[in-house]
């Protein structure tokens, strides 16, 4: 459909969104130009140790966000549709929005370059080496079998552990090579819910996974900021058994970039730099979030009384 034309000057609010957002944009394509180049070169070779330089895109949306104002993406998109009569905001909604699909498409084509230029076998080589997650399907958690180090204990465990103590066990997954700033999210979420969970009997965890030395570092600094416990998945069978989807596209997305520059600039938590000596394309998932929960069985035989 042909917009109408403005026949306007831009209020300063709509300029403010217009340079933000474009300068947002420009920042993002020229990240994603030069990683084109350094790709084309060696696709593999980038994988493994270039492909870091896309992180630079949290600071141009950190930027964006401090400069708007807005906590959050739906803010911008708010933002977007207040303005909807004029043709500039809906050029400048277009022009971020290209960028990222483009972010996107170049993200799935490395994904499928690198696929091509490998010839590993699919065994495992290291206990410290991801193992393949993809087109898992999983019918059920037999949880005594996958076996995570409590971090604060270094004693082996597993979530039946902690799940027998609630009606509802949340599971925090995240990478322990990422920054924790997911974690710290959900955990101010829970913090400031009006109602206590503990009484509905709610448990939360953290399970994280990555090289030894990071998960180190990075459980030091979740336990810290939380009070909940935190899992290393050293073996990978937690990972294999739930089925994380991996790829370079999904850790790198511009959707992660944006939530953590948001975070960073209107919510004031910290993002900690990255690993400077990791293998990328080894280390391709960036988790999420999982709910056990216990069926309640009703029995006839129980008097139950209403209030």
């Amino acid at each position: 459909m042909k917009r109408a034309k403005q026949d306007r000057e831009l209020t300063e609010e709509e300029r403010n969104v217009v340079i933000s957002v474009r300068h947002c944009a420009r920042e993002l394509d020229d990240i994603l130009q030069g990683a084109r180049r350094k790709a084309q070169s060696n696709a593999k070779l980038f994988a493994e140790t270039g492909i870091s330089v896309m992180f630079r895109g949290v600071d141009s949306y950190a930027d964006m966000y401090e400069k708007l104002a807005v906590k959050s993406r739906d803010g911008l998109e708010r933002l977007f549709s207040k303005f909807s009569d004029c043709e500039e905001i809906q050029d400048t909604q277009d022009a971020i929005e290209e960028t990222e699909g483009n972010w996107r498409n170049f993200l799935i084509n490395l994904d499928k370059e690198v696929a091509r230029s490998e010839h590993e076998s699919d065994e495992i080589k290291s206990v410290s080496k991801p193992k393949n997650f993809d087109n898992v399907e999983c019918d059920y958690l037999f949880l005594p079998s996958l076996p995570l180090i409590d971090w604060h204990t270094n004693r082996e465990v597993n979530l039946l552990d902690y799940f027998q103590k609630y009606m509802c066990l949340v599971v925090i997954c995240q990478p322990a090579y990422w920054p924790d700033t997911a974690v710290r999210w959900r955990y101010s979420e829970v913090s400031k819910a009006q109602c206590d969970l503990s009484q509905f009997k709610v448990g939360y965890v953290v399970v994280t996974w990555g090289p030894a030395n990071e998960v180190r570092s990075w459980c030091k600094q979740v336990n810290r900021i939380t009070k909940w416990p935190v899992l290393w998945d050293k073996s990978g069978d937690f990972r294999a058994k739930v089925g994380f989807k991996s790829g370079l596209q999904r850790v790198w997305a511009a959707e992660n970039l944006d939530f953590l520059g948001c975070q960073r600039s209107m919510h004031n938590r910290p993002i900690n730099p990255l690993p400077s000596d990791l293998n990328w394309s080894e280390w391709k998932q960036i988790g999420g979030e999982l709910v056990l929960a216990q069926p309640v069985l009703w029995n006839p035989q129980k008097n139950y009384e209403i209030y």
